[in-house]
């Protein structure tokens, strides 16, 4: 009975901290100003382009972005092209997200 009540309570917990749209907008635009300030060699100059381009990528994240919530967790596939095939996947649980495909560098 007690492991069937901490199942219960873990399963509960899962569920409300299963990350929604606005936390995986959050963490794709940290990502991708990660991603152009290393690819801009870093500097003053890699953050301030790594902000704004990050800043432009977010904003249409949402519209090219399909999540699929499994209660306790959530997978997020993000198509840029709209060509029906997504070049980023993400699965997120707890509150944090963990990448399972993104496209070469």
């Amino acid at each position: 009975m007690k492991k069937l009540i901490g199942l219960l309570v873990l399963g509960f917990i899962l569920y409300i901290v299963n990350p929604g749209m606005d936390d995986f907008s959050a963490f794709f635009k940290q990502r991708s100003a990660d991603r152009i300030e290393q690819e801009t060699g870093g500097g003053l100059l890699g953050r301030v382009i790594g902000g704004a381009g990050s800043e432009l990528v977010a904003a249409g994240v949402e519209e090219v972005t399909t999540r699929r919530s499994y209660v306790v967790c959530s997978t997020y596939d993000v198509d840029p092209d709209g060509d029906d095939v997504s070049e980023y996947r993400y699965f997120g649980v707890a509150g944090m997200f963990v990448t399972l495909r993104e496209p070469e560098k």
